[in-house]
C-alpha cells in the first residue's frame, strides 16, 4: 500500500508518467489513468533503482521507456498487448525468472532484458528484437516459446 505522501510525477499533456514522489510501494500497480487522463507512456528512468518486487502495467500502456524499470527486484513479469516499444534497458539488472509479452506487435530494444535469470519467455513469434535484448552472455533461457496468434 502506498504511504499517503506517495504520488506519481504525471505530464498530462504526454501523457507520460515520469516518476513518483514519496516513496511507492514495492508492489506497484501503474494506473490505467490519472485524474481521467489515460496513462500511455512510462518515462526513461522513472522506476530506476527503487526496490521494486513487482510491478503491474496496465493495457493502456503503449510505450516503456529506457531503463523505466531497471535495476529493481522484479521476479516475474507480464507486458501488456498494447505495449509496441520497450526502451533499452528497460528491465535490465532485475531478478526476472519468468517474462510473457501479450503484445503481438512490439520493439524490443538493445539490452531490455539483459542481466536477469531468464527460465521461461513468452514472446510473439513477430516481435522485432534489436541486437541484444535477451543478451545471451547475461540471462539463461531455458525455455522460449512464441506465443500463438
Amino acid at each position: 500500500m502506498p504511504s499517503k505522501n506517495f504520488y506519481f510525477k504525471f505530464d498530462k499533456i504526454n501523457s507520460t508518467i515520469k516518476g513518483y514522489s514519496g516513496n511507492p510501494p514495492s508492489k506497484l500497480v501503474i494506473p490505467f489513468n490519472i485524474s481521467g487522463t489515460l496513462v500511455t507512456k512510462i518515462a526513461d528512468y522513472s522506476f530506476y533503482n527503487q526496490n521494486l518486487s513487482e510491478v503491474i502495467i496496465p493495457n493502456s500502456i503503449t510505450e516503456i521507456g529506457n531503463f523505466a524499470f531497471a535495476s529493481n527486484n522484479l521476479t516475474k513479469l507480464t507486458i501488456p498487448e498494447n505495449v509496441i516499444s520497450l526502451g533499452i534497458s528497460s528491465f535490465s539488472n532485475n531478478s526476472l525468472s519468468e517474462l510473457s509479452i501479450l503484445s503481438q506487435y512490439i520493439n524490443i530494444n538493445s539490452y531490455s532484458f539483459s542481466n536477469n535469470i531468464l527460465l521461461t519467455v513468452i514472446i510473439p513469434s513477430n516481435a522485432n528484437l534489436q541486437k541484444y535484448a535477451f543478451d545471451p552472455n547475461v540471462c539463461i533461457i531455458r525455455k522460449f516459446y512464441a506465443a500463438k496468434k
